[in-house]
């Protein structure tokens, strides 16, 4: 994204809507700054800017990974799906993605006007491929790593996105180390991110991972999301 300067009244409308404050004033114009700037288009497609002087550019790899990740009508070549992660987990039960004696790990990495580097990404895959752990093949992020080290291609460390979605499957029996490396990972990264699991209901209508994460003291939200399995045609 660029703002046309001969355009340009300077009226701050579009700021409002950028998610990680690129939109910077300065002296009696604006500017975006290229390193804050996650390629997300909000303000393009705000229709905001009466003036006009929003411009879009054609990106080339592998800043293009900034809009793949952070415009949500952006989709990934590689998956098909529009995003940052897979369709979420709300299609586990349709797809049988999850296996019982099975978890889905989630994490995600940055949020609006925080958002993250892949540098913090490659911090967090890192450490999960130290364990036992298969990367969800559907998540775009699978072909930008090392799927035997969790090294992310290294032209993609200092590249930005509203946020990244970490997605890798584990059996039950492993999925206390998996989630106590993330918990002594936490203070190494920039950002923030929030953590979600999934798993199969069992016999009594607890989800199987709960008791791991009771006996690691973790809370489990009663408004957790409960998928019914329910498709469609």
């Amino acid at each position: 994204m660029r703002i046309d300067n001969e355009k340009c009244i300077a009226c701050g409308t579009c700021a409002a809507y950028c998610p990680t404050d690129a939109i910077v004033k300065e002296g009696k114009t604006y500017y975006i700054d290229e390193m804050l700037c996650v390629e997300c288009n909000n303000c393009y497609r705000s229709q905001s800017c009466k003036q006009e002087a929003l411009l879009l550019e054609k990106l080339t790899y592998p800043r293009s990974l900034r809009n793949v990740f952070s415009d949500v009508y952006s989709v990934a070549k590689e998956t098909g799906v529009a995003g940052r992660g897979t369709e979420e987990m709300k299609t586990n039960d349709v797809t049988n993605r999850i296996k019982n004696g099975q978890a889905i790990v989630g994490i995600e990495l940055g949020r609006p006007s925080v958002s993250t580097t892949f540098r913090d990404v490659d911090k967090m895959t890192r450490v999960l491929f130290k364990h036992k752990v298969r990367m969800e093949s559907s998540n775009p992020l699978a072909s930008l790593i090392d799927l035997e080290s969790g090294k992310v291609k290294e032209e993609l460390l200092d590249e930005r996105a509203i946020s990244c979605i970490i997605e890798v499957l584990t059996e039950l029996e492993d999925l206390e180390d998996v989630l106590k490396a993330i918990i002594e990972n936490a203070s190494r990264l920039d950002t923030v991110f929030s953590l979600f699991v999934a798993s199969k209901i069992d016999a009594g209508g607890k989800p199987e991972a709960q008791t791991v994460l009771e006996r690691m003291k973790i809370p489990v939200p009663a408004g957790g999301k409960t998928n019914v399995g329910l498709g469609q045609e």
